[in-house]
């Protein structure tokens, strides 16, 4: 058994309007059918692949010897649809925009409070403090468990956050 579904589409094709080249050829007389040959040539031999408005552009600022209309090339698009070359080089990567470093204005609010926690990670301790709204985290190797070491840990970031230039005052 296929892991791929497959579907019957014959009550649907009745309805199914897809156009062939051939059916497109029938819509028009013989005349305009080589009138859109010429236009389908002029654009793309003779003005390397132009995109079918451009082609129009070109005939309607006055291409000089040059019996193909406008009405010639929309013709030949109805027919045979823009050419693949036209739209494949309109279509090329983009480099990507270089962005502007702009910093923000200082920090007018002076204040600072600290929101810490302890962290473990498989067993070892980590004093995890975040000064806001100077917005530093740090994260401060914990050697053992005690009050000493958590407060020496909270001096740390304090004394960092004056590094800053923020003042900062706490209370023992």
């Amino acid at each position: 058994m296929s892991p791929h579904y497959s579907c019957d589409m014959s009550p649907y094709l009745p309805h199914a309007m897809v156009a062939t080249v051939d059916e497109n050829l029938q819509r028009y007389t013989k005349r305009e059918v080589a009138r859109a040959i010429v236009a389908r040539e002029l654009m793309t031999d003779k003005l390397s692949f132009a995109s079918p408005q451009a082609t129009i552009d070109i005939i309607n600022a006055g291409l000089s010897n040059c019996e193909v209309t406008a009405d010639d090339v929309r013709r030949s698009i109805a027919i045979w649809g823009n050419p693949i070359p036209s739209i494949k080089g309109k279509t090329k990567k983009q480099a990507p925009l270089i962005a502007e470093v702009s910093y923000g204005p200082k920090l007018t609010q002076k204040q600072q409070i600290l929101h810490a926690d302890l962290m473990y990670i498989k067993g070892i301790a980590f004093f995890v403090g975040v000064l806001a709204p100077l917005g530093l985290v740090m994260c401060v190797h914990l050697v053992s468990r005690t009050e000493s070491s958590i407060y020496k840990a909270i001096k740390r970031i304090l004394a960092t956050g004056r590094a800053e230039d923020s003042p900062i005052h706490h209370s023992t």
